[in-house]
């Protein structure tokens, strides 16, 4: 028996090297049931776990990869690997402070782990944003107020220094001399950066002096950078880039210059880049979009062989209900709690489980129990059948799907006409 599950384990192992992620799935959840009817082997289990937690992360599944990473950690407790899974489960679920936790507790294990770090890094700077976003009004208000009372204190210094000096004769000297001290003050080091690029590769340029290589740590990711260059005994100039496009980490490499610090990264596509990270293509597309003019509309937004209009609605009901049940089963899982345990045993889940979210429609019942219930075959015969006709054609046979574009067919009397963009 255990030999038979170790097939299945690596059989699965090498789908998900081949990236087919949903057949993998379907090999690690074979493995588990068998394995579960034995329940000798723990190390079995802890391993089926682990990667099955790592496979829902591909999928997006992250309520899943976690309760498995939780499963993992109840069998091995020392697991520094399970504590990356469910750290990295949480950080998708923007639950930071919990992932912080998590990433922390495997750094104790494996304490120079660059994956945990890097993780541990991120889940910070995301907590940073939202303690920064989330600062209350009032607290603004105090600071306000505090700014006001000292600039009536200067005010106040100042009237009394100009008094003093008159008295003495020699104004002009001390007010130069104090705004010379002001501007000392006032003065702080900053490093310029600038950065440019070509369709293979994506040079970042830190103008930073008099560096060496044992200065510099730099982690490359495929989405993002992490950049720490040592200043001197107290300070780190410290950078995070969440990069507009994927690259290829292992063809990345830094060179430290006499005048600056210099990143190559090696694109995985050969495109241009329209900015360096992807916060600053969102910020652009905000002000380029053009204001909405509110009209009053009836009837848009409709098919022309749609017998009746579509009930938004009931669309936003739905997508609430589903955002309670997260909400619920996040809760529920940082209690300790499996998927297969919550929903099982709580009533309140069932509840949402339960609602009438179809509107009463039979066929989109009938239509939602086929894709619920069928293999990753016809599922995806079904989304690309649907996606590529325009809505006009869902075939649940892949063999015939699969091997072209699927064309729409307009209803009787109706021709099929592409909208212009």
């Amino acid at each position: 028996m255990t030999n038979q599950v170790s097939d299945i384990l690596s059989n699965a192992n090498s789908l998900m090297v081949d990236e087919e992620y949903e057949e993998a799935l379907e090999e690690y959840n074979l493995a588990l049931e068998s394995e579960k009817k034995k329940t000798s082997n723990s190390e079995l289990l802890f391993n089926i776990f682990l990667k099955r937690s790592a496979c829902h992360l591909k999928i997006g599944n992250y309520i899943e990869s976690l309760s498995d990473a939780n499963s993992a950690l109840k069998i091995k407790e020392d697991s520094y690997i399970g504590y990356l899974r469910k750290g990295i489960s949480l950080f998708e679920l923007e639950e930071f402070k919990s992932a912080e936790r998590a990433f922390e507790k495997g750094l104790k294990i494996k304490t120079n782990h660059k994956q945990l770090k890097r993780w541990l890094r991120k889940a910070k700077l995301e907590i940073e944003i939202e303690e920064g976003e989330g600062s209350n009004e009032k607290e603004k208000e105090k600071e306000k107020e505090k700014e006001k009372k000292e600039e009536k204190e200067k005010v106040k210094e100042k009237k009394q220094e100009s008094m003093e000096i008159e008295k003495k004769g020699s104004s002009s000297e001390t007010e130069e001399s104090s705004k010379k001290e002001r501007q000392t003050e006032e003065k702080k080091p900053t490093f310029r950066r600038d950065w440019f690029q070509n369709r293979e590769f994506v040079s970042v340029t830190i103008f930073i002096k008099d560096r060496t290589r044992e200065d510099c740590e730099i982690d490359f990711a495929k989405n993002d950078l992490s950049i720490s260059i040592k200043i001197d005994k107290d300070r780190d100039y410290v950078l995070y880039l969440d990069l507009y496009s994927e690259i290829v980490p292992s063809e990345c490499k830094f060179i430290v210059n006499k005048s600056n610090v210099e990143i190559k990264c090696k694109k995985k596509e050969s495109t241009r880049w329209k900015s360096l990270e992807r916060k600053e293509e969102l910020e652009t597309n905000k002000i380029t979009k053009p204001p909405k003019t509110e009209k009053k509309q009836t009837n848009l937004n409709l098919y022309p062989s749609s017998k009746s209009p579509k009930d938004w609605d009931k669309l936003v009901r739905e997508s609430v209900v589903k955002e309670k049940k997260e909400k619920l089963i996040k809760e529920k899982l940082k209690e300790g709690k499996s998927v297969e345990e919550i929903k099982s045993d709580d009533e309140e889940l069932k509840y949402h489980s339960d609602s009438d979210s179809d509107g009463g429609d039979p066929m989109t019942k009938f239509l939602r129990k086929i894709y619920s219930g069928g293999n990753v075959d016809i599922k995806r015969a079904m989304e690309k059948s649907f996606s590529e006709s325009g809505g006009t054609v869902l075939s649940t046979n892949w063999n015939e799907v699969g091997k072209k574009k699927v064309e729409g067919k307009a209803p009787d009397g109706m021709v099929m006409k592409q909208w212009e963009k």
